[in-house]
């Protein structure tokens, strides 16, 4: 499996920034044999910003880094996009809940020094799936806050 990381390739700045959730997401196709390249992600990326499924500029100052801006509005609809089998549980869960086998789940790390959260694959070190090439920062000084959990449909 060819794996992609927010950190390696030309993506756009708001990819690099703010495309954790959606490379964890991603990473689910990885696993079931998806083949994505950076340049089709890119274009799902921005597909998604205009249809609303990810938030873009919403304050017009021609960036999207601001509160509110590149987070994903419609998990349903990104899945939709990216060609993946999941439907969301539109609920954050407690790191407590039980991952039954026919769930994914996208966990939101805290670190409390940078105050930053970061999306990955994994409730423990080391995770399965950092879209940072190494680890961040974030999951070596961190902890997990929550789940994002994802009904698988095949």
């Amino acid at each position: 499996m060819s794996l992609l990381y927010q950190t390696d390739f030309p993506w756009n700045a708001d990819v690099r920034r703010w495309g954790c959730y959606f490379l964890c997401l991603a990473y689910f196709g990885m696993r079931k044999g998806h083949e994505y390249t950076v340049k089709g992600l890119l274009h799902t990326w921005e597909e998604a910003v205009k249809g609303g499924i990810i938030s873009g500029d919403l304050n017009g100052d021609g960036d999207r880094d601001d509160d509110g801006e590149s987070c994903i509005m419609d998990p349903n609809g990104l899945c939709r996009l990216l060609d993946l089998p999941l439907r969301y549980l539109d609920k954050h869960f407690p790191v407590t809940e039980k991952i039954e086998e026919n769930h994914y789940a996208i966990v939101p790390w805290f670190n409390p020094r940078t105050q930053f959260t970061h999306f990955v694959v994994g409730l423990s070190r080391p995770v399965e799936y950092d879209p940072i090439r190494g680890g961040s920062v974030t999951v070596r000084e961190g902890w997990p806050k929550g789940l994002r959990l994802y009904e698988v449909l095949e």
